[in-house]
């Protein structure tokens, strides 16, 4: 009799063993088909911080935990009590450069919204869609811009593609709700991307370009070369990449 109890409970261990194993694959089957990040760009850029495939400048005495990517590795301090401090990056950063690429190249191929521009000085990107809306916006329309809203549904992804080989923000503020991150700004076309002024954020991902950020910022920096100050939270973006669907035909 004894026997057979003890039969009986190994056989409902393995039954339950059995139970709690398929849940546990039948959920992360439904999350990797949920396509947030079906190409893994997002993850293959890392966790974020300031990254440049030639190199980094961040002009600050001390480096907070966090800012400079872990894929970048310290150089030199130069400068006045050694503000200056400059980064190269380490030998295996191919994947991050490709990813980066990758992304900027589908952004020229996705389809987009422009913002609504009740003037020449201020920018809105409205979106409706609760997971992932996208825009586009010439650069050049982004010149005299005071004031960049993004009015998405509450938790929604917004990409915010800008076009041209010398786009900048030096006067814009941002204007609530703003998460930095779930905003992602693309800049495929760049080659420079200066940004001046009291606050930005969000990501920034600029493969050719030189970006100089010259304001408080929460978000993070990908580019050729990057530099910056004031960085307030090395923010990394948890949004969406483009889905299948809204690709042009």
């Amino acid at each position: 009799m004894k026997h057979v109890t003890i039969l009986l409970a190994v056989m409902m261990l393995t039954i339950v063993s059995c139970r709690t194993t398929s849940v546990r694959s039948h959920s992360f089957t439904k999350a990797e088909i949920s396509g947030c990040d079906s190409r893994g760009l997002i993850k293959t850029l890392g966790t974020g911080g300031l990254f440049g495939t030639r190199g980094v400048i961040y002009n600050q005495a001390h480096v907070i935990p966090g800012v400079i990517h872990p894929l970048m590795k310290e150089k030199e301090a130069t400068g006045s009590l050694g503000l200056y401090h400059a980064y190269e990056p380490k030998e295996s950063v191919e994947s991050v450069a490709t990813a980066m690429s990758d992304i900027a190249l589908l952004s020229t191929k996705v389809q987009a919204a422009e913002p609504r521009m009740p003037s020449s000085q201020a920018a809105v990107f409205e979106g409706l869609d609760k997971t992932l809306n996208v825009f586009s916006v010439d650069g050049a329309k982004l010149l005299k811009v005071t004031s960049l809203k993004v009015d998405v549904p509450p938790e929604a992804s917004a990409i915010i593609i800008i076009k041209g080989q010398t786009p900048a923000l030096t006067a814009a503020k941002l204007e609530s709700p703003f998460n930095p991150a779930k905003t992602l700004f693309v800049l495929p076309d760049a080659i420079s991307f200066t940004v001046r002024g009291d606050r930005f954020a969000g990501t920034v991902i600029a493969p050719n370009a030189q970006i100089h950020l010259d304001a408080k910022h929460e978000g993070s920096l990908y580019g050729a070369n990057v530099r910056a100050m004031m960085i307030s939270k090395p923010v990394m973006y948890t949004g969406c990449m483009f889905a299948s669907d809204q690709f042009q035909k």
